[in-house]
């Protein structure tokens, strides 16, 4: 599965079962600290430049490569190297592979085709093939 596509799934997980208005995106994440009741943490409105605050019971790391929770939780870490190279991802329509397999079904390059008359005639989405 392609990783945009979970990211979606999740997101409409969560707001499905936490309510619209659960998840915020746009603020930019500041800093946390422990509190009695969990966990607060502390954003920068973008549009507004005024901080924003909000509580939890639990605070889930997952703002990026330069993380401000990595750094905050182990300050004695290196920050993330670089080594020149750029990566470039797309995913494009592809027919799903079969394993290899030649019982009886002919040459694995060109396999042998079927004209049964239940072979459904609807194009069937392709999946997403990382290339």
């Amino acid at each position: 599965m392609h990783r945009g596509r979970l990211q979606m799934l999740l997101l409409a997980a969560v707001r499905e079962r936490l309510g619209p208005d659960s998840v915020r995106t746009g603020p930019l994440f500041q800093g946390f600290e422990q509190c009695a009741g969990g966990v607060r943490a502390h954003f920068l409105d973008r549009s507004s430049g005024r901080p924003v605050v909000g509580d939890a019971d639990v605070l889930v790391g997952a703002d990026g490569i330069d993380s401000v929770v990595r750094r905050r939780l182990y300050p004695d870490e290196r920050l993330p190297q670089g080594n020149g190279v750029h990566m470039w991802r797309r995913t494009a329509p592809a027919r799903p592979r079969r394993p290899f397999d030649r019982g009886g079904r002919g040459h694995p390059r060109r396999p042998a085709r079927s004209s049964s008359p239940t072979r459904s005639r609807t194009p069937r989405p392709r999946p997403a093939m990382p290339w």
